[in-house]
């Protein structure tokens, strides 16, 4: 899906030389919008992604959507068929331990890292400048 959305955003960009402003040679190239712009169209895609089932049509497999009020799927759809799991509870069965009580570390480009919460609950843990946090040890 990503490369497909970089394909179709790639913009035909020209440009001409010569004497006094004249066209005698145009140069032109294949380029990319900014990557804003890319993450945003890729965003959009996923949070319009629709959860279809398989249906047979014949001796072949056909994607419909899950749900009746929603639309036919297109060809440039992001689709899928089971939810995702969710990673920020644990659950052994899929070998998860979650994302509670992790501690989460952002650095801006002009700050020393600091300690956040998980965006998805979890409690605020305060870490030593060694990266050791007291309750769990080096790197816990």
């Amino acid at each position: 899906m990503g490369a497909e959305v970089l394909s179709d955003s790639l913009d035909t960009k020209c440009k001409c030389h010569g004497v006094s402003g004249s066209c005698s040679v145009k140069t032109c190239w294949k380029g990319l919008p900014n990557l804003d712009e890319i993450a945003s169209d890729l965003k959009s895609k996923y949070l319009a992604a629709i959860k279809v089932t398989h249906r047979l049509v014949g001796s072949r497999k056909q994607l419909i959507p899950k749900e009746m009020d929603v639309r036919p799927v297109k060809e440039t759809d992001l689709v899928y068929l089971i939810n995702s799991p969710d990673y920020c509870t644990p659950n052994l069965h899929l070998g998860s331990l979650g994302t509670q009580d992790r501690l989460v570390r952002s650095a801006g480009l002009d700050e020393a890292p600091r300690d956040q919460e998980p965006e998805q609950g979890g409690r605020h843990q305060t870490m030593d400048p060694e990266g050791i946090n007291p309750a769990l040890g080096p790197k816990g």
